[in-house]
């Protein structure tokens, strides 16, 4: 006698009782036959809530990457998801984001998507050539872009696993250095609508860069690097005057600089682009603090 209990519940959707959208992909199989159906539950599907994206992140990542490797015609609808799906797992710097940070790192060293990477490079290439016209897509997509990266570099080392290859097929070189280049012409585009993603490129590629080591060497990657700085001109487009010089202090500290295949590469490059971004400054107390940035740089890699 008067004694009570008490009990809470956590409620949580099934693959029966969820997201109506969420539930069709999760099933797409039986409208595999019909890809403009399959199109349609993927177009839904970036209209999915982020807290049913969170209790059945392992279970959409495999469906999307299955119609990937057997839907090949859907591709592009598949990118915009995966794409969609990783910057509203990862928006914004709180610990919970760090946390699927770990979550989607852990997939990673378990992904076996041998093909996944030339959907992967195709449809993030198609973006990047033509950003005035997909400035959505290509803002959605450089968000995401370290982990797609990471997504293509690991499926490409799975295919060399499977097939006893390497990563320097010419096709495959090819594809990469080609993707690559687009970006080189994103970043030399002059269009003031395009600054903020040029700005997040800049951000973005600051560590990307070092990812392509684990597929090709660092004299290779430095050279990419080079042509990356090359097309970022401040003079035209100072806004990103303080994204270029942060790319340079990560690179001072990165491996490409401590090895010696990439520091040949690398150190003229830093000084260079350092003396002409002194050079291109005024007087004032912006351009100072710049300056002082850039010489203290200087001193650190000499």
């Amino acid at each position: 006698k008067g004694e009570t209990i008490t009990f809470s519940l956590w409620l949580t959707s099934t693959v029966i009782t969820q997201n109506q959208a969420l539930h069709a992909l999760l099933t797409w199989q039986a409208i595999s036959h019909d890809e403009r159906r399959l199109n349609e539950v993927l177009d839904r599907f970036l209209y999915v809530d982020k807290t049913e994206l969170v209790k059945f992140f392992q279970d959409v990542v495999d469906a999307l990457f299955d119609i990937l490797e057997k839907k090949p015609g859907v591709s592009k609808a598949v990118y915009d998801a995966l794409t969609f799906l990783l910057n509203s797992m990862l928006e914004g710097r709180s610990a919970q984001a760090s946390e699927f940070r770990r979550v989607i790192d852990a997939y990673l060293e378990n992904f076996r998507g041998a093909t996944a990477h030339q959907y992967l490079i195709a449809s993030l290439k198609a973006y990047v050539d033509d950003p005035q016209t997909f400035r959505k897509q290509v803002q959605s997509s450089i968000k995401a872009v370290d982990y797609v990266f990471k997504l293509l570099i690991r499926s490409r080392l799975v295919y060399n696993q499977l097939h006893q290859t390497t990563s320097r097929e010419p096709v495959f070189v090819n594809s990469m250095a080609t993707l690559l280049s687009s970006f080189n012409h994103l970043m030399a585009v002059d269009d003031r609508v395009l600054i903020g993603i040029q700005t997040l490129a800049l951000r973005k590629f600051q560590t990307l860069f070092v990812e392509l080591t684990k597929m090709f060497t660092h004299e290779e990657v430095s050279r990419f690097v080079v042509q990356f700085l090359d097309a970022v001109n401040t003079d035209r487009t100072p806004a990103l005057f303080d994204e270029k010089l942060s790319f340079i202090l990560e690179l001072a500290k990165s491996d490409l600089v401590v090895n010696d295949g990439s520091r040949r590469y690398i150190l003229p490059l830093i000084v260079r682009e350092l003396i002409k971004l002194l050079r291109a400054q005024g007087k004032d107390e912006v351009a100072q603090r710049q300056r002082s940035t850039a010489i203290q740089t200087i001193g650190s890699i000499c």
